[in-house]
């Protein structure tokens, strides 16, 4: 289960432009969501567009490779007019053609690597968001480590395939998602950011009584949890910012009641994982720092190592039985952990 959608994704070519030559740099404007680059005298133009247009809902046709979807000048506008104000010239240069094709996009915007969960010996390399060719180096070496040695020789958790569980399959989610992840290859890289589309999506038993509370929710492995509370006055919605953001005084509140009184933790989002069976100690005893040969009712918080001393991962491991134990874990950590495991 690889989660990708297509979306329309378009540039144009131009005829030949006086003062544009070969020796053109690359030009990039991130405020106006474009690119130029020079083409055989000409320019090629263009860019990520905030609000793009999904692609492929019903599937993609058995013939389609290589073909081009319609001109759509209106999707398109946004980008020429910021292209116009950037480059005058374009609006006396000849267009000689409008490529629309479809691109495969991620559901975080960052591409997806490593062997399959569901499948042993089966790697994946995709996902790009039309970063290939500048990934293809990197990605390309990456993953042959990983083929090679059974891991690759640095983290690469943020574009690791464990990081998706099945769910972010679901087509009307991937559909409204690729909406937003397409214009993030131009959009300002705020600090906490959180992404606006596909959600709701999973929401705890709390979830209305927290938002009667002034939550400000984020979305982690599609849950919704609660980030921090807006005090009277104030509202429940991230103002983004590079310097402190306006979370900062509801946290400090939070801290301080939680040090001083009493404070209760809505934890559904986190993921369980039940492991039984006669070899379940011995397995997680291999696996984890800690010793889980406890007594039936403990529970111990340990990392999870790997062959090479390092951490896969840190949770809680409960012991039910003799031979059955429950695992608590990071939300997004459900799968990779799983996978780990077994």
């Amino acid at each position: 289960s690889v989660p990708l959608h297509s979306a329309e994704h378009m540039y144009i070519v131009t005829g030949r432009i006086e003062g544009v030559h070969p020796d053109l740099p690359v030009m990039r404007d991130p405020d106006g969501f474009i690119y130029f680059k020079e083409e055989v005298g000409g320019l090629v133009m263009g860019g990520f567009e905030p609000h793009a247009k999904p692609w492929g809902m019903n599937g993609i046709p058995e013939n389609f490779e290589f073909a081009l979807l319609p001109d759509d000048w209106d999707q398109f506008e946004i980008l020429m007019e910021n292209a116009l104000v950037r480059v005058p010239q374009l609006a006396q240069a000849e267009v000689k053609k409008f490529y629309n094709g479809p691109e495969s996009f991620t559901p975080d915007n960052n591409f997806l690597l490593g062997e399959a969960p569901e499948l042993k010996n089966f790697y994946v390399g995709a996902g790009f968001n039309s970063m290939g060719i500048a990934s293809a180096g990197g990605a390309g070496r990456a993953l042959a480590e990983w083929i090679v040695n059974g891991a690759p020789t640095m983290d690469l958790w943020p574009v690791d395939i464990r990081r998706f569980a099945s769910f972010n399959n679901n087509p009307r989610w991937l559909h409204d998602r690729v909406k937003e992840t397409l214009g993030l290859h131009y959009a300002m890289p705020w600090p906490n950011r959180e992404l606006d589309t596909a959600r709701p999506f999973r929401r705890s038993p709390l979830y209305d009584r927290l938002a009667a509370k002034g939550a400000c929710f984020g979305s982690k492995m599609g849950w919704e949890r609660a980030n921090w509370f807006a005090g009277p006055g104030e509202t429940a919605g991230n103002d983004y910012a590079f310097d402190r953001q306006n979370w900062h005084a509801a946290v400090q509140r939070e801290m301080k009641a939680t040090r001083e009184a009493v404070a209760i933790f809505d934890q559904t989002s986190f993921a369980k994982l039940l492991v039984q069976g006669r070899d379940a100690c011995a397995v997680l005893n291999r696996i984890c720092a800690g010793d889980i040969d406890v007594p039936v009712g403990t529970s111990v918080y340990t990392g999870v190592l790997n062959a090479r001393g390092g951490y896969e991962s840190d949770l809680t491991v409960m012991r039910l039985g003799a031979e059955k134990f429950l695992i608590v874990t990071g939300s997004a950590q459900a799968v990779h952990d799983a996978d780990w495991i077994v």
